[in-house]
C-alpha cells in the first residue's frame, strides 16, 4: 500500500513539473510574440509600400498582371488566384529585375508586410521589382508555388521589352516561407533546371525557412514549430505528405557548388525560424560547396521584420544588391 502511494505521489509530483514547465514556457513564448509584433509594426513600414503602389496606380500603370492564360486557368482554376505586382523602375530606365516572393508559411501572401514594401525599397534603389502572389493553403500543393514562381519567371523574360527589363540576370527575393519558395528554386531538382529557365543570378534570402524542424527545449515552442512546419508542408506540397517530399524542403541538404549566389539576412531574436537551426546550417552548407554568399546575422531583430526599418537590419536590402553589383556581377568571386 505504502509502495503505490508513493507511485501515486510521484506520479502527480511529475505531471505537476511537466505542467510547470509548459506553462512558463508558454509565458515566456506569448511574451516574446508580443515584444515580436510591437516591434513589427514599424519595422515592415507597411504604409511605405502601399503608397508606393496607390502612387504607381495613379499614375495609370497595369500593376497586376494574371500571369496564366485561359487555357491554363481553365484546366485549374486554382492558378486565376496568381498574381503579379509590377513595380517599374521610376526612372523609367531599362533594368535589370528581381522578384519579390513574401512569406506567410505557405498558408498566405504576406503582401502588405513582405511584398510591396521591399519592392518599393528595390524601386528606390534602381531596379524593377515583382510581387509575387502565389498558390498557398488549400489551393497550393504539388509544389504549386514553384510552379508559379517558374511561370511568372517566364512571362516576365518573354515580355523584357514591354517592362523595360533585362532578362538576364534576374533576383530573386523571398522572407520566411517566401525565403523557403527562392531557394527552392535555386536547387537543381526542384528548381531553375527542372523547369528549364535560366539560372537566377543571385538569390536575397531574409530570415528564411530553410530547414523545417521542432528543435527546441521549450514546450510551447515545440507545438510551435509543429503547427507551422504542418502548415508549410500543407501549402506547399499537399495534406499527408511523406516524409521523402518534406525532406526536399530543407534547403542546406540541396546545397551543390552549382548553387546560385546568396545574401542572407537573419535576426539573432527570431523566434518563429531561428538562426541557429536555420540560417546558420544553410551558411554552412554554402561554404562547404564553395558557393559564395554573404550572411548578415542582424542583432535583436525578430522575425517578420520585412525591410527591418529602424532596426539593425534597416539596410539590408542595399547590402543585398550591392553584394550582387560588387562581387556576383562584376565577376569578384573572391570571399
Amino acid at each position: 500500500m505504502e509502495i503505490r502511494k508513493q507511485k501515486k505521489r510521484m506520479v502527480i509530483i511529475i505531471l505537476t513539473v511537466l505542467v510547470a514547465v509548459f506553462a512558463v514556457g508558454g509565458i515566456i513564448t506569448a511574451i516574446q510574440l508580443g515584444q515580436m509584433n510591437k516591434l513589427n509594426a514599424t519595422a515592415c513600414n507597411t504604409s511605405y509600400g502601399q503608397n508606393r503602389l496607390d502612387e504607381l496606380k495613379s499614375q495609370g500603370i497595369s500593376v497586376t498582371r494574371t500571369i496564366y492564360s485561359d487555357d491554363e486557368i481553365k484546366t485549374d482554376p486554382a492558378k486565376a488566384l496568381v498574381k503579379l505586382y509590377c513595380f517599374p523602375n521610376p526612372q523609367k530606365q531599362k533594368s535589370r529585375f528581381i522578384i519579390v516572393c513574401p512569406g506567410g508559411a505557405y498558408s498566405e501572401c504576406a503582401l502588405s508586410v513582405e511584398g510591396y514594401p521591399p519592392a518599393a525599397q528595390l524601386n528606390e534603389l534602381g531596379y524593377t521589382a515583382f510581387v509575387l502572389e502565389y498558390r498557398v493553403g488549400k489551393n497550393g500543393g504539388d509544389f504549386a508555388a514553384v510552379d508559379d514562381l517558374a511561370a511568372a519567371i517566364t512571362y516576365i523574360t518573354e515580355r523584357a521589352d514591354e517592362f523595360n527589363v533585362e532578362p538576364e540576370n534576374y533576383a530573386l527575393l523571398g522572407c520566411s516561407a517566401g525565403g523557403n519558395l527562392v531557394g527552392l528554386f535555386g536547387t537543381e531538382k526542384n528548381g531553375y533546371r527542372k523547369y528549364g529557365v535560366q539560372k537566377p543570378s543571385v538569390i536575397f534570402m531574409g530570415y528564411p525557412w530553410c530547414n523545417p524542424n521542432i528543435k527546441s527545449i521549450n514546450p510551447a515552442k515545440i507545438i510551435m514549430y509543429a503547427i507551422l512546419n504542418f502548415r508549410g508542408y500543407k501549402g506547399l506540397i499537399g495534406k499527408g505528405a511523406a516524409a521523402a517530399e518534406k525532406q526536399q524542403m530543407r534547403i542546406p541538404w540541396q546545397v551543390t557548388e552549382n548553387y546560385p549566389p546568396c545574401y542572407i539576412m537573419h535576426g539573432t531574436n527570431d523566434i518563429i525560424v531561428p538562426i541557429g537551426t536555420h540560417s546558420d546550417v544553410l551558411a554552412e552548407a554554402l561554404e562547404k560547396n564553395g558557393v559564395l554568399f554573404s550572411y548578415e546575422r542582424a542583432d535583436g531583430v525578430n522575425h517578420g521584420c520585412g525591410i527591418g526599418t529602424g532596426t539593425t537590419a534597416e539596410n539590408w536590402l542595399s547590402g543585398a544588391v550591392t553584394f550582387w553589383e560588387e562581387r556576383v556581377l562584376s565577376g569578384n568571386l573572391s570571399k
